[in-house]
């Protein structure tokens, strides 16, 4: 399956979960969306530290949701995403405001979203997924139709502006075991 028929089927309710091995060889990307006043600070922040926050693209202008700049060097954000729709396709979103959850897995972000907001592409690790699996490492947490395990760490990220305590995430997929397995060891 393709990156632009994941996000039709997300944009027309037939693909309602994780996207986690749906387009194995396509680029996918986490969205985070912002008030203008913290784009900058954001933007500096994915700079100073491009491993845990590859930045893949960002809105054209501020408030728009359906044209991107890219990030990735050669490619231009309508290759990236073509006919998108930051608002409605992706098939759950969270709407955090003031650093609080206020909706949980919603369908689509159109009511939450104005004028004033910029959207970013950072990079997921669902985009190598497709490359263990051809490699005979199927991850746990797609077998088990769940989300890859996340932890917060007591690293912080290189600060930003506003971002000032920012702490690194990592993924955590029991890939030592899978290659025991894999192995016979």
């Amino acid at each position: 399956m393709s990156g632009a028929l994941v996000r039709a089927g997300a944009r027309n309710g037939e693909i309602t979960g994780q996207t986690s091995a749906l387009a194995p060889s396509y680029l996918q990307a986490n969205l985070i969306v912002l008030p203008s006043c913290y784009a900058d600070d954001f933007e500096q922040l994915c700079k100073r530290n491009p491993v845990p926050c590859p930045l893949i693209a960002k809105s054209a202008s501020i408030g728009s949701y359906n044209t991107l700049d890219s990030w990735i060097e050669g490619v231009a954000g309508e290759d990236l995403a073509a006919d998108v729709d930051i608002r409605i396709d992706i098939p759950k979103y969270m709407v955090y405001e003031n650093g609080e959850l206020l909706h949980d897995h919603v369908d689509d972000i159109k009511a939450h979203w104005t004028e004033d907001h910029v959207a970013f592409l950072i990079g997921c690790s669902y985009s190598f997924e497709g490359a263990l699996i051809d490699g005979g490492l199927m991850p746990q947490h797609i077998r088990q139709r769940r989300n890859v395990p996340m932890y917060k760490t007591n690293i912080m990220l290189c600060p930003a502006g506003v971002l000032i305590r920012v702490h690194m995430w990592y993924l955590c997929d029991p890939i030592r075991r899978m290659i025991s397995r894999k192995l016979g060891t």
